[in-house]
């Protein structure tokens, strides 16, 4: 309840935004204070938001809430006070109808506010398999990575020159261990950038 009651009052802020920006002076002009009086995005974020807020959700069946008023969330007006000037539509929660909606749905609540995409079209899902394809090119990247160390030291001391310490006898053990840190901090820093 209190996600539901943290969106109701973001937009209400977002209302009464909109309002002191549709504020008219005594001259019938608008006010100084209302920048954003005559910018036609600002209009079409306002009745974006408005209309989506009143707007029947998709794609919900059965005995599940579809609008805001069935979870207790109404659309009211405000009569303004000293600090805001009257706003419509103004979102007021009953908490009581809201925690009844909670405890007898509480899915049927949540798909109020969640999106899901659900599609048959065939674009759809060639774009689910590239992603998919994209995240095992990204891990069989990864082990290519972290297999080439070993070659690429191997080949350094398969060659017929003179190495460092190549005469010692624990070379061929450092060589190794050497070789494993040196993966072990490849998959690390790998996993810490998220290719793994």
């Amino acid at each position: 309840s209190n996600a539901v009651t943290a969106f109701a009052d973001a937009y209400n802020d977002f209302r009464l935004f909109a309002s002191n920006q549709s504020q008219m002076g005594d001259d019938g002009k608008p006010k100084e204070t209302s920048v954003l009086y005559n910018d036609p995005i600002f209009r079409n974020m306002i009745d974006g938001v408005s209309t989506e807020i009143t707007r029947v959700v998709a794609g919900i069946t059965g005995s599940n809430p579809s609008i805001l008023a069935d979870i207790g969330v109404t659309i009211d007006n405000f009569a303004g006070d000293d600090e805001n000037p009257a706003t419509k539509n103004i979102l007021t929660v009953d908490p009581d109808a809201l925690k009844s909606a909670l405890l007898s749905n509480f899915d049927g609540v949540r798909k109020v506010f969640e999106y899901t995409q659900t599609s048959s079209d065939v674009n759809f899902a060639t774009f689910k398999r590239s992603n998919n394809l994209n995240n095992i090119m990204k891990v069989l990247t990864s082990i290519t990575i972290v297999l080439t160390i070993p070659t690429i030291i191997a080949g350094f001391w398969g060659m017929n020159v003179d190495l460092p310490f190549e005469n010692h006898p624990w070379a061929f053990g450092i060589t190794s261990l050497l070789t494993i840190f040196i993966c072990f901090l490849t998959v690390y820093w790998l996993k810490k950038k998220d290719y793994f």
